[in-house]
């Protein structure tokens, strides 16, 4: 049998890397690498991306550890599912994501679109700002909340609509308007 530096001259995986049948076990498929303790252990020094990631920003995901969810070969992307319950029955795996940067759950981020899976957990907030007949309930919940959690100032969309005084009379807009998600509206 050829010995692999003889096709590939420079370690293709760098000087750390020089044991190649420790990972790609069966010549035949190299590409076909199962997961191994030895593979494991050195995850961070090809994928500095994720693993940066999950030390910067640590969740439960960082205590895992990669083969806890790469564990049966690498390049192996499992489906959240397999860890975690959906947000909504027949969540797709791409809603997951669209909020929570995989090796970055805790930094929850959102698009248009996700209004469903925000209603999963702001079940009542949901209701409401889905049968409002205003304006609001045309607007998706990420164009307010841009961040999970932000509280927005209504004049970050709305100008002063009100003079002076009736705003040194009523300075907070939810004073009349009273519910952001439905506020009173003129029929």
């Amino acid at each position: 049998m050829p010995k692999c530096n003889q096709c590939h001259t420079e370690p293709p995986h760098g000087a750390n890397f020089l044991d190649c049948m420790s990972c790609h076990i069966i010549p035949h498929t190299p590409l076909n690498v199962p997961m191994n303790d030895l593979l494991g252990g050195q995850c961070a020094n090809c994928h500095t991306g994720p693993s940066g990631e999950l030390t910067q920003f640590p969740s439960l995901h960082t205590q895992q550890g990669c083969i806890a969810c790469h564990h049966t070969k690498h390049g192996y992307i499992p489906s959240c599912m397999e860890c975690h319950e959906p947000h909504i029955p027949d969540q797709p795996v791409e809603a997951c994501k669209s909020c929570h940067p995989v090796h970055r759950p805790l930094e929850i981020t959102y698009e248009a679109g996700t209004e469903a899976t925000c209603g999963a957990c702001h079940e009542q907030v949901y209701e409401v700002w889905a049968a409002s007949p205003s304006k609001h309930s045309g607007v998706p919940c990420a164009e307010c909340h841009a961040k999970h959690g932000q509280i927005p100032q209504c004049t970050n969309c709305h100008d002063q609509p009100h003079d002076p005084k009736m705003l040194e009379k009523f300075p907070r807009c939810l004073d009349c308007h009273i519910n952001a998600h439905n506020p009173p509206i003129n029929k």
